[in-house]
């Protein structure tokens, strides 16, 4: 796997939507700054960094180096390892950091994204857990500006947005509709960061959601009356794929689908409909770089047919 992904991706690319990209989070960082410093905390809780891994030898690094990175430094992070299934250099490159800083913990519990999660928290000691991908790297404040907003705001659970890191055309495409995500209550990845009762008290993560775990989680604590909250920081997605092994991906999100569905019928609907608020509220963006928005529209194309295929068969 690892040599495959060096054939098909070197260097992030650069080109226009990257610069808008790095426009946006620029702005986003000094927001965070900015909020930090006019809101002195009185404490550092520990913060329990949770991070699900399966083959990520390509992503690991830059999101690891990333939390050794960060203004805030009371943390712990809890790599949970799929071995069984990581033939490739995963655990070698985790090692590299759980070797030489104690706050870097390896541990070999993970089936899946949720109990990976799950069995991560049962793990941990943080008065506060964040819920991170693999292939999620914070930009410096982000966990300083998540507990500064819990401390002071006293918000329970935070929504933690992020933009894109290209390494093909279409991940040009998914760095523009990321922009678009941005604040908007539909689409926007939520409920990354919590308090620890949160978690407690929801019984963790819903393992059986392949997709929307995290959001999920979000619905849910705002139902049971907790306070939820925004983040101004982002974090960078390294969108290491292509097209075919995203069109898989969704086939296989697109069978727990129903479950989800199940739950959040109207809002389900919604955010799975190929035509998005974002896309509406942007239309300049879109406008201004029509070959993006080509390349939007057929890599949905092949989403939303693959993730269809995945849903129907679920329900038959």
């Amino acid at each position: 796997p690892q040599r495959r992904h060096r054939r098909r991706f070197q260097d992030p690319l650069v080109g226009r939507p990257t610069e808008l990209a790095r426009q946006v989070a620029a702005g986003l960082t000094e927001e965070s700054r900015q909020f930090i410093a006019q809101n002195p905390r009185s404490r550092d809780p520990l913060v329990s960094v949770i991070i699900p891994c399966l083959k990520v030898g390509p992503t690991i690094t830059p999101v690891l180096q990333a939390l050794q990175d960060q203004s805030y430094k009371n943390f712990e992070v809890i790599i949970n390892l799929d071995d069984k299934r990581s033939k490739d250099d995963s655990e070698a490159k985790i090692r590299a950091f759980s070797d030489k800083d104690p706050r870097f913990k390896l541990i070999f519990e993970n089936r899946g994204m949720a109990q990976g999660r799950n069995a991560g928290r049962a793990a941990s000691q943080g008065e506060y857990l964040f819920n991170l991908d693999a292939d999620l790297a914070c930009t410096v404040t982000v966990l300083e500006e998540a507990v500064t907003r819990c401390e002071v705001l006293k918000q329970d659970i935070l929504t933690c947005p992020e933009l894109s890191v290209a390494y093909s055309f279409w991940g040009e495409c998914r760095q523009m509709e990321k922009i678009g995500y941005l604040e908007d209550p539909v689409q926007e990845s939520s409920g990354r960061f919590m308090r620890r009762t949160v978690a407690e008290s929801l019984a963790g993560a819903d393992e059986n959601l392949l997709a929307g775990e995290d959001y999920d989680y979000f619905l849910r604590a705002k139902a049971a009356g907790f306070v939820p909250g925004r983040i101004r920081a982002i974090s960078w997605h390294h969108e290491l794929w292509t097209l075919w092994d995203k069109a898989k991906k969704l086939y296989r999100y697109g069978r727990s689908f129903p479950h989800y569905l199940k739950k959040y019928p109207r809002l389900g609907t919604q955010q799975f409909f190929f035509v998005r608020r974002a896309y509406i509220v942007h239309w300049k963006m879109w406008l201004a770089n029509p070959l993006y928005l080509f390349g939007t529209i057929t890599a949905n194309a092949v989403f939303y047919t693959t993730c269809g295929w995945g849903l129907g068969l679920s329900m038959i």
